[in-house]
């Protein structure tokens, strides 16, 4: 009933020129090598109001038999999006999303579906590194990595948990770690507590994924020491050590030239090629205990612009190369055009803050630079 309702007050606004109606058409295609797309594959196209699932509108349509769709009369919103999504085989796979204006009413969206796989045998992280900032009575840490599914099948774990979900990923912190901070690549909804640290329960699609979280460590005294612990084969691990004139010791990791952010010196250390399950012991003395007053869009600067930007740079001209393999052989983009846009989303960020920019223009632009930023 309340589908009849939608669509007779649609038709009553198009007849009388208040909205625009548009288009969304793609196609659903299944990535894993010799696997089709089953006919009549059902798509649902769920429309974001910043960035917030809008429950009370969803259209629904199947693909024909050579897994094309399409959606028609899609109602105008300026300040909204749209996104196809396919559940398949348990898992939900979205396409690009697509904004319908005056200027632009009509967009394509394909979507691309996998097979599940139970074996983690082709899940990885290519780069991890590891910012340590110490501040009076503790360690601010943030960690920064590149999940790679290097397959052509989605991860979707193996263990179950008491929820009934499966395991994906283990993350261990060090001992006495405490305010979890989430951020990138990991929601709420698929993160589960473990007894020192925490497990995701996302399935991993084929590709890249940046995984960003960051917590503080105790440490009341001039020397500190703990453990961090690798879950999965990692390409190469690098400990930054920002702001203080601490020194850092460890059996696991070699020196490397320090970076330089905005007059400071950061040094830096790196491991390469390291096993599921191998520890790295890091032992901080000379601890200052000097108060740090950093804002989360510095702490953005410091995890994104110097680590993207200046220690991958450092990590691609060192002559003896990871022998991790590659999801493909497309060119690395220029350094330069991540940290560029990685500043722009900072700087639209203290922009909002500041109140120089309203909502609605906020959260389209921090949008397309987000999506930019995948690309990259």
């Amino acid at each position: 009933m309340g589908r009849i309702f939608y669509n007779l007050a649609f038709f009553l606004l198009l007849l009388s020129g208040t909205i625009i109606a548009g288009s969304i058409k793609g196609k659903v295609e299944n990535g894993t090598a010799g696997f089709q797309v089953p006919p009549n594959t059902a798509v649902e196209l769920s429309r974001f109001i910043q960035n917030q699932q809008d429950t009370g509108f969803k259209l629904k349509t199947n693909t024909d038999g050579n897994g094309y769709f399409s959606f028609q009369n899609v109602p105008e919103s300026p300040n909204a999006y749209y996104q196809p999504t396919v559940f398949y085989k348990g898992v939900s796979y979205a396409g690009e999303s697509f904004t319908i204006t005056p200027e632009n009413q009509d967009g394509t969206s394909n979507v691309t579906i996998y097979e599940p796989t139970k074996n983690d045998s082709l899940v990885q992280v290519s780069l991890h590194h590891f910012l340590i900032i110490p501040a009076e009575g503790y360690l601010s840490i943030k960690e920064v990595s590149l999940l790679e599914n290097i397959g052509d099948r989605t991860y979707i774990g193996s263990v179950p948990t008491q929820s009934g979900k499966f395991i994906t990923v283990r993350y261990k912190l060090p001992k006495d770690a405490y305010g979890i901070n989430l951020e990138d690549g990991l929601m709420s909804c698929c993160i589960e507590p473990d007894e020192d640290g925490f497990y995701d329960t996302m399935e991993i699609l084929p590709g890249k994924k940046q995984i960003v979280f960051s917590y503080k460590i105790k440490a009341p005294d001039e020397q500190v020491s703990f453990s961090k612990q690798l879950t999965i084969p990692t390409g190469e691990f690098g400990v930054l050590l920002y702001g203080s004139g601490a020194n850092l010791t460890s059996s696991n990791l070699q020196e490397m030239p320090p970076q330089n952010f905005e007059g400071t010196d950061i040094k830096t250390f790196t491991a390469e090629n390291l096993i599921a399950g191998q520890q790295v012991d890091i032992t901080l003395s000379g601890l200052s205990g000097e108060p740090a007053d950093w804002s989360n869009y510095t702490l953005f600067i410091i995890a994104g612009v110097l680590l993207l930007a200046g220690i991958f740079i450092y990590f691609k001209q060192k002559k003896n190369t990871t022998n991790i393999p590659q999801t493909s052989d497309a060119e690395v983009p220029d350094a330069d055009e991540r940290e560029i846009t990685l500043r722009k989303i900072v700087m639209l960020d203290e922009k909002y803050e500041a109140g120089e920019v309203i909502e609605k223009d906020y959260l389209l632009q921090r949008e397309k630079l987000k999506n930019k930023l995948k690309t990259l």
